[in-house]
């Protein structure tokens, strides 16, 4: 259950100052909205910084585990030539597991993507690989466009004013609808191949989460894009929950993701190093583990 839980987890996770009170009239929700739409079609590049701090207590065959993992992930998204850089690094620490980290640069250019490991104990390790994707796989990793249709169907709250990054922000809470939540958190099971299936029980899982979640968007007062979106939620599921009814125990997640996105519509420079075009190609549908 302990390698299952530590993917589901990160899965449900994939993949998210100083105060300005000002005291001038908020916009409504309904403006908010119409105005994050209309910038998400104004998107041509971007740059992302993530950081993502997780605990988790796992209860299996009359043990308890504990697990801290903690993310980075962070690069920059050409939307306009489809081209994307990524860095991630992970580490997770345990007293009963060897620390791992983890560190891996993916580029997608020309609806290849290409991905440099650097794991402890892999063999070949460090390697790069590469792997032909699908041609809207841009869209699905592109964590501005995601959020972005978070909100379209979502519920919104209009909470204060803050400067976020040196940008003026409306500060807004975001309640999104499950299915299209759950739609987004399937988005990034990219990362985590097909290996592990994921039951058919998520929208109970979403709605779950509900009362254990916050997400707050950061928009832009001029331009109104996406600057800023903070998750922390706590979570308590069962095997069963997980689709393994099999097994017992109990796993508890508690989170908190953090993503900054800034320098919209700046020129990126996305190029493939020379070492990778001997990378190792591996089928499709087996990119990442």
């Amino acid at each position: 259950m302990l390698k299952k839980a530590v993917v589901v987890s990160l899965a449900l996770i994939v993949v998210l100052t100083v105060t300005a009170c000002s005291g001038e009239q908020l916009p409504s929700a309904e403006e908010i909205v119409a105005g994050i739409l209309e910038s998400g079609q104004n998107v041509e590049t971007y740059q992302i910084d993530t950081n993502m701090e997780m605990d988790m207590t796992i209860e299996a065959e009359d043990e308890t585990h504990e697990i801290h993992l903690s993310m980075y992930y962070g690069g920059a998204i050409d939307v306009k030539n489809l081209k994307m850089k990524i860095l991630m690094d992970i580490q997770m620490m345990s007293p009963e597991l060897d620390e791992v980290e983890i560190a891996e640069t993916l580029y997608l250019i020309d609806n290849m993507m290409y991905m440099y490991i650097d794991m402890p104990g892999l063999i070949g390790n460090p390697l790069w690989i590469k792997g032909q994707m699908p041609e809207d796989i841009l869209c699905e990793m592109d964590q501005v466009e995601s959020l972005t249709a978070l909100v379209e169907t979502a519920q919104i709250t209009v909470l204060d004013s803050e400067i976020v990054n040196g940008v003026d922000c409306y500060v807004v809470e975001v309640v999104p609808d499950a299915d299209l939540l759950w739609e987004y958190v399937s988005q990034q099971l990219i990362f985590f191949g097909k290996e592990i299936e994921i039951p058919n029980i998520a929208v109970d899982i979403i709605l779950e989460m509900y009362d254990h979640i916050t997400l707050t968007y950061y928009i832009a007062k001029d331009t109104h894009f996406i600057i800023r979106s903070s998750l922390d939620m706590f979570l308590e599921l069962t095997p069963e929950d997980l689709g393994f009814p099999d097994e017992e125990g109990s796993m508890r997640i508690d989170a908190t993701v953090d993503m900054i996105a800034h320098d919209y519509n700046q020129p990126v420079s996305i190029e493939l190093p020379p070492e990778a075009e001997d990378a190792v190609e591996i089928p499709s549908g087996e990119m990442f583990w």
